[in-house]
């Protein structure tokens, strides 16, 4: 949304080029709330949360991967297999949530890991869990990959999540799934 998938999204509004409308309108929201409110804001930037949920009706990836695994026994992909997102923790969100309001901070926060996790890997990680199945590639879409800076975040929380933490989660999430 904010930045090239090469580089990692900027803390500081200055540094950030949207890339699409989208990014443009989220960006023009943070300078106007941080206007408005100039010491009685939090705003966050969220990296994709793993939820191990797959029975809510959304059409988001992370949903769709789930249920394909489940129902076909087939995680099928529409980009290229080197594509790479950030991703975070269910109980690293609702921890850095409770630290930053418990402590008081104000100010623009990327709340991510800071690590770039390849989709590939991800789904390598749900399949162990779940004991069976495959993962496809088909290419379609334009690379989506893109990871976040987090240096302000840890800096300010004192608190980190490790890459080895989310694929231990994401072999929970396969046990589970296993068992639903």
């Amino acid at each position: 949304v904010y930045s090239n998938t090469n580089i990692k999204c900027h803390e500081k509004c200055k540094n950030l080029k949207p890339l699409n409308f989208y990014g443009k309108n989220k960006l023009i929201i943070e300078k106007n709330v941080k206007k408005i409110l100039p010491k009685r804001h939090i705003i966050l930037r969220l990296s994709n949360i793993l939820y191990d949920k797959i029975n809510i009706k959304k059409d988001v990836f992370y949903y769709q991967l789930l249920k394909s695994l489940k129902k076909k026994n087939i995680i099928q992909f529409d980009f290229d297999c080197k594509t790479y997102k950030d991703f975070i923790t269910p109980l690293y969100f609702s921890k850095c949530i409770d630290k930053l309001i418990l402590s008081n901070n104000i100010g623009t926060f990327n709340l991510c890991s800071g690590h770039s996790l390849k989709i590939y890997d991800l789904a390598v990680q749900i399949i162990k869990g779940y004991q069976a199945g495959k993962i496809v590639f088909s290419g379609i879409k334009e690379n989506e990959s893109f990871f976040m800076c987090n240096k302000k975040l840890k800096k300010t929380l004192h608190i980190t999540l490790s890459l080895s933490n989310i694929k231990k989660y994401l072999i929970y999430m396969g046990k589970k799934l296993k068992h639903a």
